[in-house]
């Protein structure tokens, strides 16, 4: 399940040169699994990577994209 929140560029944002940020969220498992959490560590991994692969294809038009784990609080791990 993704929770997806927008905001959008607003065309002043846009001629600052401002392209946008895109905040991928998941847990600690994308870093490292836990017994008995095999397809929930694989799931978190998945989106992590995903937010890699979209880093380097939208990183070169100049759109910011992180990837945050949480337990209780957000905490942005990587930005990539």
């Amino acid at each position: 399940m993704f929770n997806i929140k927008y905001r959008s560029t607003t065309e002043e944002d846009a001629a600052k040169g401002h392209r946008g940020t895109l905040v991928f969220t998941g847990a600690t498992a994308a870093m490292r699994g836990g017994d008995g959490f095999a397809a929930f560590a694989a799931g978190k991994f998945g989106i992590r990577a995903i937010t890699q692969s979209i880093a380097r294809e939208y990183g070169r038009e100049g759109i910011h994209v992180a990837h945050g784990e949480y337990q209780r609080t957000l905490i942005l791990v990587g930005s990539y």
